[in-house]
């Protein structure tokens, strides 16, 4: 094929690099069960010449370009798309969209995205801004970018990529044009020339996008214009729209849904989803698919209505269950994870709920006006669940630990000596006034033998301590000389001792209703 000057010398000018070295493909007649052709690959460590563009062009040897110049800048960026599934809807997408990425179909038959850019930019803005349109277009987080480095260390080449065009003449590697047909080389050359963007205006297009203010997954979904999960894509829609617009996001869920390749009926739209959110505020279904998969939690943070927000509960406050027992406890399904409640008050006083956040989820919550709470709280309990309890286990978690903990202490055969503490036994230390074991006796005594899971090992042990308990280093022998061991004051168990005919019997479900676990 012959190429005119003017068509390769704007070819090289677009696919400049670094210039320390490049990548060589020698391909094969093989292909991988993926339909990728096989071939040799290696980096030679000098400048590409132009005879290896031209080489690359007519198709006797393929050239791969490292985007990243040695002072990290560059003057081209890619999404590598291996997933040949997926490449079919992502150029209807740009285009759709107006979004300035170019799409070329690779060797593999996926698709390699560029951004071309009238100046040299730095890669770290380059992959910032590639991540974002990657982001955009819903595709996964492992979907590789160019360049791969924002900065190359002393004697690093960095990573290249296969370019375009290779044997023009007949390829396989084209620029899918806004028609959808390949473009041959010269008109292609001349395209990507044209569409050369500055890193400020690449930036504003992807801040133009529609639903830029919303969860990425919401956007990335709204963008591709198709789902198999409808309702939990509008519903959580719904609830972007509700907080950005008020109670005029009626229409613009009716929308969102009419903008979908295969919209759910206007009915089911109107009746399960948006009078549920005239009635109700709920949190984004991030747990649940479609979403979860599209996932990016630190991007949805920097988003005005993404999660987190002033104007969007933070936390996804799903199903509230009553468990029967006497007196009743609860469990509240929050962020994916079960919180556990052994009174109302715990539910009702906000610390008690942020404090089993920050232990469970590993989030501290902002705290809310009590009227915000109240109305957070109502939500929850218009929707609880009760679930009935056998008589058998109707009783109080907490007295039911200091019943097990007495058989623990006093009623199995105790140590005869310090040393016996080694054979699962408590020694009784008359000079400390303490039961003497070890930690790990009591959680297999508990949860072997008993069978008793509700504390974990953190609530054993702030139970211990309210107990006037200590983790301490004991004085066996010289043999073991000291041992990690728990006491526990014998006045600890005073108060669990069965009473004497004329003693008042002590309630402690009562007594110990307000504790906190």
């Amino acid at each position: 094929m012959k190429i005119a000057l003017s068509t390769l010398h704007d070819y090289i000018s677009l696919f400049r690099g670094n210039t320390s070295a490049h990548g060589v493909f020698l391909p094969s007649n093989e292909k991988d069960e993926n339909g990728k052709i096989l071939g040799k690959a290696f980096t030679e460590k000098n400048e590409p010449r132009d005879d290896d563009y031209i080489a690359h062009l007519d198709g006797s040897k393929g050239l791969g370009i490292i985007p990243i110049r040695n002072d990290a800048k560059c003057s081209f960026g890619v999404i590598d798309l291996d997933d040949i599934k997926e490449a079919p809807h992502i150029p209807t997408i740009l285009r759709k969209h107006g979004l300035p990425l170019i799409p070329f179909r690779s060797k593999s038959g996926g698709l390699h995205l560029y951004l071309f850019f009238t100046a040299p930019t730095p890669a770290k803005s380059v992959i910032d801004i590639l991540t974002a349109y990657r982001r955009a277009l819903g595709l996964p987080k492992k979907t590789e970018i160019f360049p791969k480095q924002a900065k190359l260390e002393d004697g690093a080449q960095g990573n290249w990529i296969n370019l375009p065009y290779y044997a023009a003449a007949d390829t396989a590697r084209y620029l899918i044009g806004p028609d959808s047909k390949p473009m041959p080389l010269d008109a292609a050359v001349a395209y990507c020339i044209d569409r050369r963007t500055s890193e400020e205006d690449l930036r504003k297009a992807c801040e133009a996008l529609a639903y830029a203010d919303a969860p990425p997954c919401v956007q990335a979904i709204y963008l591709r214009g198709f789902t198999p999960m409808r309702n939990n894509y509008l519903f959580s829609t719904a609830v972007y729209l509700k907080s950005k617009y008020g109670d005029d996001f009626e229409m613009k869920v009716m929308e969102a849904n009419a903008a979908l390749e295969v919209p759910l009926p206007v009915k089911e739209v109107s009746d399960t989803i948006i009078n549920s959110l005239k009635k109700k505020d709920y949190a984004y279904k991030c747990a649940e698919e479609p979403l979860c998969s599209m996932c990016d939690k630190t991007a949805c943070k920097t988003r005005a209505f993404g999660v987190g927000s002033a104007t969007v509960p933070e936390l996804s406050l799903e199903q509230l269950s009553q468990f029967m027992a006497d007196p009743p406890y609860y469990e509240w399904l929050v962020n994916g994870k079960m919180l556990r409640f052994y009174s109302e008050f715990d539910i009702i006083n906000q610390q008690s709920f942020r404090t089993l956040c920050f232990r469970i989820l590993h989030v501290l919550p902002m705290r809310l006006k009590d009227e915000t709470w109240t109305r957070v709280v109502n939500t929850a309990l218009a929707n609880i669940v009760t679930v009935d309890v056998d008589s058998g286990d109707d009783i109080s978690i907490g007295a039911m630990f200091k019943e097990y903990l007495t058989e623990f202490l006093t009623k199995r055969a105790p140590a005869a000596n310090k040393e016996q503490i080694m054979m699962d036994r408590v020694y009784k230390d008359n000079e400390l006034n303490s039961y003497v074991f070890r930690s790990k006796n009591l959680v297999s005594f508990l949860v072997i033998q008993k069978a008793f899971r509700a504390f974990g090992q953190t609530e054993i042990q702030a139970r211990l301590k309210d107990m006037g308990g200590r983790a301490v280093r004991y004085y066996v022998n010289r043999d073991i000389s000291t041992l990690r061991v728990w006491t526990v004051p014998y006045s600890a168990l005073e108060v669990f001792a069965e009473p004497d005919v004329d003693q008042v019997a002590v309630d402690f479900t009562e007594e110990y209703a307000n504790d906190q676990f």
